[in-house]
């Protein structure tokens, strides 16, 4: 029986969601972190502390749940970036103002895993990574763009060493991955029993291995019009098949990624080398961005706060797809739109136009709407860091 690990990582700024669903999603985070409390099998999630801070939540209010939480910095920014632009203290302050989790596992946005000389976090942790580090993400919208090498392919293995760390690739559950998104899209019980038998599949398959589901907590706000409704159904099917008992809980899943764990022959950078261009930094208003951030070093805990928010990975997603266009799926009343919120990269803006003339007032008032409460909520956690300086 393969052992089945659920992960659910957040993302406040995830660049898909709509800004009229993301205000919703904040709104009512309690319920969505309710409804994962009490799925009735053992959830690993991960949030940035900025979204903890904007959303009014800590840590505790996660983990009191009995949500196990892993590690994670301040922001979705991309980490093996920072340094090479000149960012490395900014990434510093990221790291060391980050979320401490309640178990020994971390996350790194977008599964952008830095080189061990720029990890500053505390050592021995297990981290995650894809299959495929070519893939263009790991949402309804990504896909496989041919793959690296056969000998540098980290699906191969179920932990291998990185430095002090154990990375760990997300592989084994892609069938029920892909049976989950069919769902969500046409919400029938024909496509239901279709994921649920994904799962049964692995119940029986006679391994004796622990494999990572993976999906984005703001996964049913991007490819579904059913929202927290699609975790509450999901979990009552899990619960009603008798499925509970294959999921596992982070330190469960930890200690036999321990016993597990190789020093792959060759550089364990090969099997990690992330191919950011598919996504963040093909297009020249991505690069101009990234040339522009790293403009500005921030001294003090106000002005790295304010730093991230351009500084996050998400502002060059929404470029990404504010310039290929928005994506059209089928889905149960016509399609789902796969698009972008602009609001993620005028509040970038408009904070680095905040930053570079000092004058805060007001740099949110040209935006009305949606928009508007988000950059109010990113004011309110700049003024919580103004605080502390």
């Amino acid at each position: 029986m393969s052992r089945v690990l659920f992960f659910a990582p957040g993302n406040l700024f995830h660049s898909n969601v709509p800004a009229k669903l993301r205000r919703v999603y904040a709104t009512d985070i309690v319920k969505w972190l309710d409804t994962f409390g009490s799925a009735g099998i053992p959830v690993t999630t991960s949030y940035q502390a900025i979204d903890l801070v904007m959303m009014g939540l800590t840590s505790g209010d996660i983990t009191r749940r009995g949500i196990d939480l892993l590690h994670a910095p301040f922001n979705h920014a991309l980490f093996s970036l920072l340094p090479i632009f000149g960012l490395r203290d900014h990434a510093l302050w990221l790291q060391q103002n980050g979320v401490v989790g309640n178990v020994a596992g971390e996350f790194w946005p977008e599964f952008d895993i830095p080189t061990p000389s720029t990890m500053v976090l505390a050592p021995s942790r297990i981290t995650f990574s894809l299959p495929d580090p070519n893939m263009v993400s790991y949402s309804e919208t990504g896909g496989d763009l041919g793959g690296f090498r056969p000998e540098t392919a980290i699906s191969h293995y179920q932990a291998i060493r990185y430095g002090d760390r154990i990375v760990v690739p997300m592989v084994g559950a892609e069938a029920a991955q892909k049976a989950f998104f069919k769902w969500q899209r046409f919400w029938s019980q024909e496509a239901l029993d279709e994921l649920i038998l994904e799962f049964a599949k692995l119940a029986n398959d006679g391994f004796d291995r622990t494999v990572v589901f993976f999906m984005d907590v703001e996964a049913p706000l991007v490819g579904s019009r059913h929202g927290l409704e699609v975790w509450q159904r999901f979990f009552a099917a899990i619960k009603s098949a008798g499925l509970e008992r294959i999921f596992v809980s982070f330190n469960d899943a930890a200690r036999r990624w321990r016993e597990a764990v190789v020093r792959p022959k060759v550089s364990a950078e090969h099997f990690l080398a992330r191919n950011l261009g598919v996504k963040w930094t093909a297009l020249h208003p991505q690069l101009r961005h990234l040339v522009n951030s790293a403009k500005v070093h921030p001294v003090n805990s106000f002005q790295h706060a304010a730093a991230a928010l351009w500084t996050t990975s998400d502002v060059l997603s929404a470029m990404d797809r504010q310039i290929k266009g928005d994506i059209h799926l089928d889905a149960d009343e016509g399609e789902v739109v796969v698009g972008h919120d602009p609001t993620i990269i005028s509040v970038a803006g408009l904070v680095m136009q905040a930053f570079n003339r000092w004058q805060w007032d007001g740099w949110y008032s040209q935006l009305s709407g949606d928009a508007e409460w988000f950059a109010r909520r990113c004011h309110y956690m700049l003024q919580v860091y103004e605080e502390l300086c």
